[in-house]
């Protein structure tokens, strides 16, 4: 079961990936937007505007697909060479290539300010940038964060503590779902999601300090929906079942967007990424046949490039844009530019993920002899249709 829902799932984390930059590139021309396109934009702008969620979704597709691919393997004892190996692994799945994304992306701030005299350099400090390198830039606790310099990244120092905390988690995760039945786990994931929720209400976002709350709700939830799902037997009619609640969460997901009048009111589309990513994971219909396209599993592989560089080179974009009057003279050809520059950005995307990301992941897998075939527990016939982006 665990290699046929890997597909869709991936394939979820492209189009995860691109509901973030359709936020940013809305967000950056909502004036433009709503002046030349007043009709249309109450249409597609609550849409666009939820995008920034797509965070949220990566969260917990994380929690999910690691719980996936080592819930078994390290959740039976603790060990710390069994949790470094872990630690390691992880790192050798993001680490590389964030660390050549800040680089790029700070030399491209440096160009901006030179050149523009629009890029930020007060934050480029040099213990900011140990911060990053380290992945703690988020873990302040004096309120002074330090984003990265690859726009987005931010969310790595996040998902870091995540990963970190992993191991523990996984002793107790995997010991609820030996006790107890599926429909308690799926209770279980649910109340996971409540703080966050609350949080949601009571400061209307999730902003400041709020990272901390959710990261852990989010991720520890993606784990447990795993720890639901992972003895089910589903026959073919319950598999297809699935996959029309794929179609209607979807459905349901669309209607709270247009619901709400604002961006913490849409927050609770989070509440429904927990039945769309269990659908996926058990469900067999078209939205499922989709995500699992050779195309779109290659777009879930260079979602973390993409993701890593789209709002830097976006803004380097506006930035020519603007000082060869292009935005000025004709600005709705300035903004199609900025559609076509997400074309570019995948190609770029694309090349990171084939000649960094995924010879440096293997390189540094291989530095303690992990093999990516031994931590995903998939049959030997089953294991080469799993895309290795992730594993």
């Amino acid at each position: 079961m665990r290699v046929a829902q890997v597909r869709p799932l991936t394939g979820l984390r492209f189009f995860a990936a691109l509901w973030v930059a359709l936020y940013h590139l809305t967000r950056a021309n909502r004036d433009l937007m709503m002046h030349q396109f007043p009709d249309s934009w109450s249409l597609w702008q609550p849409v666009a505007m939820t995008g920034v969620r797509g965070v949220d979704l990566f969260f917990i597709l994380s929690g999910y697909v690691l719980a996936l691919n080592y819930l078994d393997r390290i959740g039976g004892r603790f060990s710390f060479r069994d949790a470094g190996r872990f630690i390691w692994a992880r790192l050798a799945r993001i680490w590389p290539l964030y660390v050549v994304a800040i680089h790029l992306c700070g030399a491209i701030v440096v160009v901006r300010h030179f050149w523009f005299d629009t890029g930020h350099l007060d934050r480029m400090t040099g213990s900011a940038y140990v911060r990053q390198l380290v992945l703690i830039q988020e873990w302040s606790i004096t309120g002074d964060r330090v984003k990265t310099w690859a726009g987005p990244g931010w969310s790595l120092s996040a998902e870091w503590l995540a990963y970190l905390l992993f191991p523990l988690l996984a002793l107790v995760v995997l010991r609820v779902a030996h006790v107890a039945r599926t429909r308690t786990m799926i209770g279980l994931t649910a109340m996971a999601i409540v703080p966050l929720m609350i949080v949601n209400v009571t400061q209307e976002s999730f902003g400041g300090d709020g990272w901390v709350i959710r990261i852990l709700c989010e991720f520890v939830a993606g784990m447990l929906l795993f720890g639901a799902l992972r003895n089910l037997r589903l026959s073919d009619f319950q598999r297809s079942l699935a996959g029309v609640g794929t179609i209607v969460t979807i459905a349901a997901m669309l209607a709270v967007m247009y619901v709400g009048d604002n961006l913490w009111q849409r927050g609770f589309v989070i509440v429904l990424f927990i039945p769309l990513i269990a659908c996926l994971a058990v469900g067999k219909g078209p939205v499922e046949s989709l995500l699992s396209t050779r195309l779109l599993v290659l777009g879930g592989g260079i979602s973390f490039a993409f993701y890593l560089i789209h709002t830097t080179l976006l803004e380097f974009y506006r930035d020519l844009a603007k000082h060869y009057g292009w935005a000025a003279a004709k600005p709705l050809w300035a903004w199609a530019g900025e559609v076509a520059m997400l074309a570019v950005i995948i190609g770029v995307a694309y090349l990171l993920f084939r000649f960094i990301e995924q010879p440096a992941r293997q390189a540094m897998r291989g530095m303690l002899a992990l093999r990516l075939d031994d931590t995903t527990g998939i049959p030997d016939r089953e294991r080469e249709r799993v895309p290795a982006s992730v594993r």
